[in-house]
């Protein structure tokens, strides 16, 4: 602080911007949000110290506050000028501090200059810099320094199977108001946009759902919704009240070699459970669970049903980990064990015993 407790000081807040600014030229910073209360104490300290440390009279330095367009937001005062800052890099262009016409502040001589009017942000070239600073009562003394990301390579995203865009409102024609605002996101990751649309967003009565495999047939799918089309990568629906949720898991003949693969590689959850429920069967069985899923011999009786089990069993650990939990389990021959499991009723161990010890004695039956 300065003479007083609440009297701003021009030496501490420019040693607070040579702190923040250690190891970073200067004039690579191209616009500083200001604390900027508007008043004969604060504001001539404040550039005072700015002009100290980062001004340059040869290309003045922008400046602005937010304080011009919202008022003093006191404890929030900070972030409004970081929130401010962020959608200016976000958006690649300054915005004015409105009301600005004269200065009792010598700016010029300073290197600084007020930022009036909307522009696009100087040397676009370089990676956008800007500064942002928060004083408070009694030398609390804050400036942050933000640049903007790396920029990320425009490539289309490795996407090794179909995308669901999930959708949902309230009624059909915000539906449709939904799908085509998605559809002007169309620069961002479809990945992304996916699981934002899947995991963020809350589920409405009126829902549908775009599937596709690359940017433009989501995009194509949208349009189609937005309009009121229909198309087979289209499904729509209309949710009017919960019904029970039942898990089926089925008996021997269900299987084939390699299954499960797809599903490990692109879903940790169910890779995760299927290799502890492969392990559980180390030492039940004359070998790996886990390779055995892998060739031929998952169609030996002995075999089939603890692959059987490992796969229903990591699958139903996807489904739960996605949030979806049923209200039933049943299942058919080996299922019933798996249904047991995942509702408690046998532990990994034990089922995974009873599961080998039935396959076993089914496999020496006669033929």
């Amino acid at each position: 602080g300065g003479a007083g407790l609440t009297a701003p000081d021009a030496d501490g807040q420019a040693e607070v911007l040579r702190r923040a600014y250690e190891g970073l030229d200067p004039r690579a910073v191209q616009y500083v949000e200001l604390h900027g209360t508007g008043t004969k104490a604060g504001d001539p300290v404040e550039a005072a110290a700015l002009g100290r440390v980062l001004g340059r009279p040869d290309a003045p330095l922008a400046v602005g506050s937010a304080k011009a367009n919202v008022g003093h937001t006191e404890a929030a005062a900070g972030i409004t000028g970081l929130v401010k800052v962020v959608l200016a890099l976000r958006h690649r262009e300054l915005p004015p501090t409105p009301g600005f016409e004269t200065s009792a502040i010598p700016l010029a001589e300073l290197g600084l200059r007020v930022q009036t009017s909307l522009s696009d942000w100087p040397e676009p070239g370089r990676p956008l810099v800007a500064g942002v600073s928060s004083f408070g009562m009694g030398g609390t003394n804050c400036h942050l320094v933000v640049q903007e990301p790396p920029a990320r390579e425009n490539t289309a995203p490795d996407v090794p199977h179909a995308l669901p865009f999930l959708l949902s409102a309230r009624t059909p024609e915000a539906l449709r108001d939904q799908a085509s605002r998605v559809r002007e996101m169309s620069e961002v990751d479809v990945v992304d946009t996916a699981f934002s649309l899947a995991t963020t967003r809350r589920h409405h009565e009126h829902r549908a759902v775009v599937v596709g495999r690359d940017r433009a047939a989501l995009l194509n799918g949208l349009r189609t919704l937005s309009g009121g089309g229909s198309a087979h990568e289209i499904v729509r629906g209309r949710v009017s009240e919960r019904g029970a949720l039942a898990f089926l898991f089925s008996g021997q003949g269900s299987q084939r070699a390699g299954m499960g693969r797809e599903l490990a590689e692109a879903f940790p959850a169910f890779a995760a459970a299927f290799a502890e429920t492969c392990g559980a069967f180390d030492g039940l069985l004359d070998r790996p669970l886990a390779g055995v899923v892998l060739d031929d011999d998952v169609d030996r009786t002995g075999y089939t049903q603890a692959a059987l089990f490992a796969f229903e069993v990591a699958l139903f650990r996807l489904f739960e980990a996605a949030g979806v939990r049923p209200g039933f389990v049943a299942g058919h021959s080996v299922g019933e064990l798996a249904a047991a499991h995942v509702a408690g009723v046998f532990s990994l161990a034990d089922a995974a015993r009873l599961v080998a010890a039935r396959g076993a004695l089914m496999q020496a039956l006669p033929a």
